[in-house]
């Protein structure tokens, strides 16, 4: 009612009024009072107009005690009003800070009609990292900030400090109109310190990305964390290689759906952008695995002959725990010649066989020897429910830390045959019974019935099979194994840092006694850092292993067993022959006619059984052959590749080593070797004579990085000292002097007991190869090879009265500008 005597709207006024504010433009007064005991101010405004636009701007500087004051209009009053509006928070007494750059962040959004939602919410990045601008305030706000918004129904307060004091609060109030007020008011604080830290900017955020480091350490520290919606993720892939090519791409949508378009190739210097959403809006989950293959883009050769190399992405994200946001981004390589990476399924497989094992909240970063290039595989992972991968392949130039390419087992190979499985299945569902020591499978898969003369024998030699299978057995008794023959046996558990040596022979069924026998030597260490390692005592131990491939003559005894040990002291041990759980090592194994593959592989997932596995040759032509499918696929395309054109193998490494003779007073003889190579000519027992020189060729796999011969001579003139000639090779990339290769010789005395003989210093002889900047021609003459040292020559120093004085003198040489051929000459004559 109204009061007497007072003034009474008439009709035509308030349909006057309606109009007026139906016409108005959508606004909105924003009203910052900064108290006089706040302890701070704020400083240097940035503001995103999303829809509408500032009329009035605010004050660069609020001083505790001051007041500002903006205003935000829309277009006109059918159109929304959108936005927020940033300050830094600084201390009121203008002492610097050593915490990180904080910030007053301020949101709304007026609808026509006048709903209306705000937030308020405190950011921080590291100091000095980034500096805000309308831009990046406009890329924070479609990213996280439109999603926040809340109802105006209540106030909102943030209660924080600068440097653990100056606590503050931040209120605010907004009403519900399409004449909007919001009003800001800061206050010294009056409660405790809020449990939700600022939001932490990550510097992706404005464009420069914070890649993982090698300890796995990330500037993404803070993501943030909601229980209301769902979860997504974009996959940016950068191939920043001139000649890698990644194709047949697949994807497996575990949890989510695939937002963006199909999946497509990626050429040298290119991108791709793949988005994942979760399915539901309440805590939706996102997950996807997604997988390339890896091939030189130029003639679409593999990367790594003899592998399927392939690139797998797995990603989590979850709205509501931080701590379940994972991602796994490695290398894998398989041998399955009918393998493909478009293979329905196979990144869903991938995940679940080998990369759950191997999923951490940051990731790091890999280094990867290929064939003809070394690759560097980076990514950025912010872990927000909203995420953000970054995945890059790039090539280095050197890689003196090597990464191994995780293994998928497929078609069979490395996995035990059927029957072989069903005779262990019982002991691999009871592992708790065998907790107290690991477990070793060692299987022959190579074809030739018993008894008829092919096929291959792989026999333990070290320890014997009384010692070795005293813990615990299954299948043959018999340590020697023929085709179709396999035994699981259990193994001691060695203490921490402390390793054991295990020795295996291959030999052909059809072996003659001049010829050599190849050995595998295993170690296995509890040291290994492995991505899944435990100290759950419920668990069996994970090993870290170390394998090699030597051929030597066929010894007798424990002989075969000294000259490793003996070799292992002094030879430097491949930086690429130690693996984890998930790695395998393979090597074709080659006798005169004759060839079988090795593999050494232990799961990444329980029950973690070492398998020793004895194959048939793999037969990599049909691996490679441009008709399997996967390059039927790439012919198709528009990729570079002749018709008649076929993925060579890269050439293996040789050396040639020569010991000549020119002192008529001593005569040499050869009564061992052991090499990492393969012996190409026949080395039997050989006198070297006065004017006689002995020759021997080894050739290496293009896949050693490292490569040791060691020649054992004795002098006829006293037979209890030999003279130990070692050669090592150290190729491209793996060497300490970078992109070079390193040659060493070594001479060295022993006695009968590998112990050296003193008195009788050994001589050595470093070089260093480098490739001319200019190159030449492999078949050149004159190959242009720089050394920094080619030739020395020394007195011997012998106190044996048996032994006449002598020098020594060790040349080197490369016989191919591409480093292939290398050359070993050590002459023996009576003065220097």
């Amino acid at each position: 009612m109204a009061k007497v005597g007072g003034n009474v709207p008439t009709a035509e006024g308030l349909v006057e009024a309606e109009r007026s504010i139906r016409n108005a433009h959508i606004s909105l007064d924003l009203d910052i009072a900064n108290r006089p005991d706040s302890g701070i101010k704020i400083i240097r405004h940035t503001y995103y107009a999303a829809d509408g636009a500032c009329t009035t701007l605010p004050d660069v500087i609020v001083e505790a005690g001051s007041t500002t004051k903006a205003v935000f209009k829309a277009v006109d009053n059918k159109h929304r009003l959108k936005g927020c509006l940033l300050y830094q928070i600084v201390r009121a007494d203008a002492a610097p800070s050593s915490a990180n750059d904080l910030y007053l962040l301020l949101a709304w959004r007026i609808k026509p009609g006048g709903n209306a939602y705000m937030m308020l919410d405190l950011l921080e990045n590291r100091k000095g990292v980034i500096v805000w601008d309308t831009r990046r305030l406009e890329s924070h706000y479609k990213e996280y900030i439109r999603e926040q918004l809340q109802t105006t129904k209540s106030a909102q307060t943030r209660t924080w400090a600068m440097d653990n004091d100056s606590a503050f609060t931040v209120r605010v109030n907004m009403n519900d109109a399409c004449i909007g007020s919001m009003k800001v008011d800061i206050i010294k604080a009056e409660s405790p310190l809020d449990e939700k830290r600022p939001f932490f900017v990550s510097p992706q955020r404005c464009d420069t990305i914070s890649w993982s480091t090698i300890d796995g350490t990330s500037a993404y520290n803070n993501p943030s964390v909601s229980y209301l919606f769902g979860s997504s993720v974009d996959i940016s892939v950068h191939n920043n290689c001139d000649n890698l090519l990644l194709c047949n791409p697949s994807i497996s949508v575990l949890k989510g759906k695939h937002k963006s378009d199909s999946l497509r190739d990626i050429t040298p210097h290119e991108d791709r952008v793949i988005k994942l959403k979760s399915a539901s809006m309440i805590r939706g989950r996102t997950h996807g695995c997604i997988v390339y293959e890896l091939v030189e883009f130029s003639g679409l050769a593999p990367v790594i002959w003899n592998r399927r190399t392939f690139l797998v992405i797995d990603v989590i994200t979850v709205p509501n725990a931080a701590e379940k946001r994972k991602v796994a981004v490695q290398l894998f390589t398989a041998l399955g010649p009918s393998f493909s990476a478009a293979n329905d399924g196979l990144p869903e497989k991938a995940h679940r066989d080998v990369f759950c094992q191997y999923m951490t909240t940051h990731g790091r970063p890999f280094t990867y020897r290929m064939d003809k290039m070394n690759l560097k595989l980076d990514l950025s992972f912010d872990r927000e429910r909203h995420a953000r991968l970054y995945v890059r392949l790039s090539q280095v130039s050197r890689c003196p830390q090597e990464d191994k390419p995780l293994f998928f087992a497929v078609e069979k190979i490395c996995a035990p045959s059927s029957s072989v499985l069903e005779a262990i299945q019982n002991a691999l569902r009871n592992l708790d019974k065998h907790l107290h020591h690991r477990l070793r499978l060692c299987e022959n898969k190579t074809n030739g019935p018993r008894g008829e003369k092919n096929g291959f024998i792989l026999e333990q030699l070290y320890p014997d099979k009384e010692e070795s299978f005293k813990e615990f057995h299954i299948g043959c008794t018999n340590s020697r194994l023929r085709s179709g023959e396999a035994y699981l046996h259990g193994l001691p558990v060695p203490k921490d840092k402390q390793s054991d040596l295990y020795i295996h022979m291959i030999e052909p069924v059809a072996h003659f006694d001049d010829g050599f026998v190849c050995l595998l030597v295993l170690m296995q260490n509890m040291d290994a850092s492995l991505v899944n390692s435990t100290s759950d005592s419920s668990k069996p131990p994970i090993q870290g292993y170390t394998a090699l491939i030597l051929y030597t003559p066929k010894h007798k005894g424990e002989d075969a067993t000294d000259l490793v040990k003996y070799l292992l002291t002094y030879a430097k041990m491949p930086p690429n022959s130690s693996y984890d759980a998930g790695h395998l090592m393979d090597r074709e194994i080659q006798f005169p006619g004759e060839k079988a593959h090795l593999c050494v592989y232990q799961a990444a997932a329980p029950p973690h059984v070492l398998a020793v596995s004895l194959e048939n040759s793999l037969g990599h032509n049909a691996l490679h052959a441009k008709q399997s499918n996967h390059f039927a696929h790439w012919n198709s395309s528009n990729y570079r590749m002749s018709k008649d054109s076929y993925p060579t193998a890269p050439p293996p490494r040789s050396i040639r080593i020569s010991v000549l003779n020119v002192h008529a007073g001593l005569k040499l003889r050869l009564i061992d070797y052991i090499a990492s190579g393969v012996p190409v000519n026949n080395i039997s027992s050989q006198a070297v004579s006065h004017g006689s020189e002995f020759a021997a060729y080894f050739e290496f796999s293009a896949q050693d990085c490292r490569s040791t011969v060691l020649l054992r001579f004795v002098f006829d003139n006293e037979a209890s000292i030999g003279m130990d000639v070692q050669i090592d090779l150290e190729l491209p990339s793996f060497s300490e002097n970078g992109n070079k290769a390193q040659q060493t010789t070594i001479i060295r005395y022993v006695d009968s007991n590998n112990c050296t003989v003193a008195g009788m210093k050994p001589h050595r002889l470093d070089t260093v190869y480098n490739i001319a900047p200019d190159g030449s021609d492999d078949n050149s003459d004159q190959p242009e090879i720089c050394t920094n040292c080619s030739l020395m020559a020394r007195q011997a120093q012998s106190h044996m009265p048996t032994i006449p004085a002598y020098a020594v003198a060790i040349r080197h040489g490369c016989r191919s500008n591409s480093l292939l051929n290398f050359d070993a000459c050590v002459t023996i004559a009576e003065s220097a």
